[in-house]
C-alpha cells in the first residue's frame, strides 16, 4: 500500500535525500506535497519526477515566476501551485501518512505543529523546534497519537539504539563531534580564531548559522 507523504524543505539536503528514497521505491510512496522556500528550478525538477499533488513555496514573491515556469511543463498541469506562509500551514494541516519536516531552524516550527495536529506521523530533521518548544511539541504528539521519527544523525542513531536494545542496559551515551575547521587546533590557538576561519567547514556546506554552530560545538549543545 502506498504511503502518502509531504516533504517540507524538499530542496534542501534532507529533502533531496528523502526524494532519493521515494524515487528508488515507487511502489511504496506517493508524494502529496513538495514545500520549499523559493528554489523554483529545483522544486520543478523534483515535481517532474515524483508528480506531487501540490507544490508550495513559502516566498509569495515567487508565485508569478513559479506559474510561468510550470506552464513550460504540461506534465504538471494537474499539480496545484500555492505560495506564502499560509499555504505552507494549509498543506501541513492536510493529514498524510508521513510528513518529513526538514525546514531549517525555527522557521519549521509552525508547519511541524500543524502537521502534528493533523494527525500526520512526523520524520523530523531539524532540532531547533524541540530546543525551543520541546514540551509543547511532545505533548501535541502524545495528544494526537503521532510518532516522531528523528532524522538528525545523532538523534536517529540514539533512536535506533533504544529501539533495538534493552533500555535498562544503557547507562550512558556519548555524542561525538567532527570538530569542524578547528579539529586540529590546540586550546591556546582558539583565542585568535576568526569568523572567516570558523565559516570554512572542511566537509560540508551548511549555511553560516549551522557552520558556526559546528565550529563552536554549539550544535552539540542543541543536540543534547
Amino acid at each position: 500500500m502506498l504511503k502518502n507523504i509531504s516533504i517540507f524543505g524538499s530542496t534542501g539536503s534532507v529533502g533531496q535525500s528523502t526524494l532519493d528514497v521515494v524515487i528508488a521505491n515507487p511502489n511504496c510512496f506517493k508524494v502529496h506535497a513538495l514545500v520549499a522556500q523559493k528554489n523554483i528550478d529545483k522544486i520543478i525538477n523534483q515535481a517532474r519526477i515524483v508528480r506531487p499533488e501540490k507544490i508550495v513555496l513559502s516566498d509569495e514573491s515567487q508565485f508569478d515566476d513559479l506559474v510561468a515556469n510550470i506552464k513550460k511543463h504540461p506534465e504538471l498541469k494537474k499539480t496545484q501551485i500555492l505560495c506564502g506562509e499560509k499555504a505552507v500551514t494549509q498543506v501541513a494541516s492536510e493529514q498524510v501518512d508521513l510528513a518529513v519536516c526538514a525546514i531549517s531552524g525555527m522557521a519549521g516550527l509552525a508547519s511541524l505543529m500543524t502537521a502534528i495536529q493533523s494527525g500526520s506521523h512526523i520524520a523530523l530533521a531539524n532540532k531547533e523546534p524541540l530546543v525551543a518548544a520541546g514540551p509543547q511539541v511532545m505533548q501535541a504528539a502524545q495528544t494526537h497519537n503521532v510518532i516522531l521519527y528523528p532524522l538528525d544523525s545523532e538523534h536517529n542513531a540514539i533512536f535506533q539504539v533504544y529501539e533495538n536494545t534493552n533500555k535498562n542496559s544503557i547507562s550512558k551515551i556519548y555524542l561525538t563531534a567532527s570538530g569542524g575547521p578547528f579539529r586540529d587546533l590546540s586550546q591556546d590557538q582558539f583565542a585568535s580564531v576568526t569568523r572567516e576561519q570558523a565559516l570554512k567547514h572542511p566537509n560540508w556546506s551548511m549555511g553560516p548559522k549551522i557552520t558556526i554552530d559546528s565550529a563552536t560545538l554549539m550544535n552539540k549543545s542543541l543536540e543534547v
